[in-house]
């Protein structure tokens, strides 16, 4: 901002937020406030880029807070499957994970059969970041925190796997651009996610369970809207891993570009360069999806406008700890 020695900063601050108080501030009330003759031509561009500014963030703000109606639904006929389904399907997928306690774990939880409906939380299983770590050694990140190294050996794993592990889906090719900026300082756990992760950790055996929903509960709402809730309704958001993990454990989530897309809402995205750089932005948010024909992990901005085929997959702790 250019300040011409005879105009303070400080009374410039003053009259710019004097303006700002204004509600319904016209073109013609603006040029009015900054006719002073104190004012230069490239304060006034200024001060009208500032007024814009603030009217924009009052308008994403807005956008950020409000739900959009949606029809998008699961796959005719698609539903969690019990614990014991997905314990089986976890223990194809990854020879040597202990699921001896899942049958103890669910009838201390009450969870050996998933609630009735499209709309109901079910029982889940995920596997620990530590225990697939000691069964998959990842050596060329072990400087990296245990969560991001299992994130980044199952991202890597489903792309090698193919269609083996998507339903028969193709991967799209940007999985690589994820893969390639997968790092610590990018991939950010939120505190209600990483509080449940650090609770669900001491379970016995190698896979976390909690109840959790696919997206229909949180359908057309913003992430932000759906964050901003979390606490009250005792949700944490689900992270591109652990959703990853239970497309796998139920298989038939996403079979076509109809289904409701899946927000990871428990995690933020702040690649630092490349084309899917957000820098100085708001962090960005990665989904589940699919996009003509493939199986798409993407990356739209954290400021989460609402979007109508997509809803946020969250989890709830069972009993105490």
């Amino acid at each position: 901002m250019v300040e011409p020695e005879h105009v303070s900063s400080q009374n410039y601050r003053l009259e710019l937020g004097e303006a700002q108080k204004i509600e319904g501030l016209t073109r013609a009330d603006l040029d009015r406030l900054i006719a002073s003759p104190r004012f230069t031509q490239a304060m006034r561009d200024e001060f009208r880029r500032q007024i814009h500014i603030e009217h924009y963030e009052q308008r994403i703000q807005q956008a950020t807070m409000t739900s959009v109606p949606s029809s998008s639904m699961y796959p005719t006929g698609w539903a969690l499957g019990s614990c014991a389904e997905q314990a089986q399907q976890l223990a194809e997928r990854f020879p040597g994970l202990d699921v001896s306690a899942v049958d103890a774990l669910t009838t201390r939880f009450g969870r050996q059969r998933p609630e009735q409906g499209s709309f109901a939380y079910g029982g889940c299983l995920v596997p620990k970041p530590s225990a697939l770590m000691r069964l998959k050694p990842e050596t060329k990140h072990s400087d990296w925190p245990t969560y991001h190294r299992a994130a980044a050996w199952l991202l890597g794993e489903v792309k090698r796997q193919g269609t083996r592990w998507t339903g028969g889906l193709t991967l799209a090719d940007n999985l690589d651009l994820i893969l390639h900026q997968l790092l610590p300082e990018t991939l950010m756990l939120r505190p209600e996610t990483l509080e449940a992760y650090d609770q669900l950790e001491s379970l016995p055996g190698d896979v976390m369970l909690f109840d959790a929903q696919m997206g229909i509960f949180h359908r057309g709402e913003p992430v932000p809207l759906v964050r901003s809730g979390l606490r009250e309704r005792s949700e944490f958001g689900l992270c591109p891993y652990s959703v990853m993990m239970l497309l796998i454990g139920n298989p038939g989530r996403l079979k076509s570009a109809e289904d409701l897309g899946i927000d990871c809402a428990g995690a933020d995205w702040r690649p630092t360069k490349g084309v899917l750089s957000v820098k100085d932005a708001s962090p960005g948010i990665l989904s589940w999806h699919v996009h003509d024909k493939k199986l798409v992990l993407s990356a739209y901005s954290g400021l989460g406008c609402a979007r109508a085929a997509f809803g946020s997959a969250t989890g709830r702790l069972i009993g105490s700890f």
